[in-house]
């Protein structure tokens, strides 16, 4: 399609995962399998002009930025009333799975599966930056009080690629 413009809406695999799983649908496994190939062919159909990249968790926390964000890549105007209307649906009661970089290696989620999130995260915006920078701080710190080499090595070598990628 001409001009097409594509909203992408990530979620956290870890919390996808445990979604599913709780409905008895799958395992951890499977759920995390799943997010990957879904993610996969997605990026793989799409060139990055168009598309944009929206946070699940974003709309929890800043949601009338990111819903500008949204709405300004596709080119739709919305009034103040009209964005504080929609914001008002957002319903921290309904969030069942709230999930963090950091629970992707308390649920030994498998490395390709964190990269690629990782990857995706570094490109879903400003108000999302903000939640992943304290996320990282948290891991970083966690790191140094367990002193987990081999997590350490695998987390600096992600937070490196989510970093460039965000530059």
């Amino acid at each position: 399609l001409p001009d097409i413009k594509l909203v992408i809406v990530l979620r956290n695999p870890a919390s996808v995962a445990r979604s599913l799983e709780r409905r008895g649908f799958s395992s951890l496994s499977f759920g995390s399998r799943l997010w990957l190939n879904y993610y996969q062919k997605l990026m793989g159909d799409v060139s990055p002009q168009e598309y944009i990249i929206t946070h699940y968790d974003a709309y929890f926390t800043n949601p009338q930025a990111e819903l500008r964000r949204v709405l300004g890549y596709l080119g739709l105007p919305a009034t103040d009333e009209m964005i504080s209307r929609a914001c008002s649906v957002v319903n921290l009661g309904l969030r069942n799975n709230p999930t963090s970089l950091g629970d992707l290696m308390d649920t030994h989620i498998a490395q390709d599966v964190i990269e690629t999130y990782v990857r995706l995260c570094a490109n879903a915006g400003p108000v999302y930056q903000i939640i992943a920078g304290q996320e990282w701080q948290g891991i970083e710190t966690g790191i140094l009080t367990t002193g987990e080499p081999s997590l350490a090595i695998d987390l600096h070598t992600a937070r490196i690629q989510y970093l460039q990628r965000a530059l």
